[in-house]
């Protein structure tokens, strides 16, 4: 059969133009599906690890933040106000307890997971180290140099534990929005790719 297109017969074009605009089908679908594959690992990404990750930090950042105990105000306190911060911290205590675990149990990546369980044990060694301080008031045989130079020393240390939070914190938010990004980009592109391939099956028919 000849090669030159002009010599074809009616038959013989029309099946080359329905195999060759087959052929754009399938190559643009595949592509527009592959983009929405991305997008909706994106979308997954976002809803089931960076989304959740996001909430449960900004809980333990607001719990954290709201239960800021200050050493040198507590050892300035008169009893009865002493009492009032201690029945704050302990619900405070346990509510960064549940949401650290929730965090922790929540987490789908070792890296994340190992990260978690870090914060996790970082809070429940101050907490730990802020009962001890409490309780150091109780005992008359601790000079006032050592009550003041572990206060100092647990100021310091609550303060890791809110930067730790917070670095994890502004990581899964910047995780939520690249993976956004992503998403979007991955739409648009599979919008594109079946407008063209509508327009090219078109004029190929």
């Amino acid at each position: 059969m000849s090669y030159d297109i002009r010599q074809w017969s009616i038959h013989t074009r029309i099946l080359s133009a329905l195999a060759f605009a087959c052929v754009l089908t399938i190559g643009f679908g595949a592509a527009a599906i592959k983009s929405i594959f991305v997008g909706q690992h994106a979308l997954s990404a976002v809803a089931d690890q960076h989304l959740p990750k996001t909430i449960f930090l900004s809980n333990l950042y607001g719990s954290l933040t709201r239960s800021y105990f200050s050493p040198t105000a507590y050892a300035r306190a008169n009893e009865s106000t002493r009492v009032s911060i201690k029945n704050e911290l302990d619900v405070r205590m346990a509510e960064q307890r549940v949401i650290a675990l929730a965090l922790e149990n929540h987490a789908l990546t070792p890296k994340t997971r190992a990260i978690s369980s870090d914060i996790r044990q970082r809070i429940k060694l101050t907490n730990e180290s802020i009962n001890k301080y409490i309780e150091s008031f109780d005992d008359f045989f601790i000079p006032i140099s050592k009550q003041v130079e572990t206060g100092a020393a647990l100021s310091i240390r609550m303060l890791d534990v809110n930067n730790a939070v917070l670095l994890m914190l502004e990581s899964a938010r910047q995780g939520a929005i690249s993976e956004s990004e992503n998403l979007n980009t991955a739409l648009k592109h599979a919008v594109r790719v079946v407008l063209f391939g509508v327009v090219c099956v078109l004029i190929a028919t």
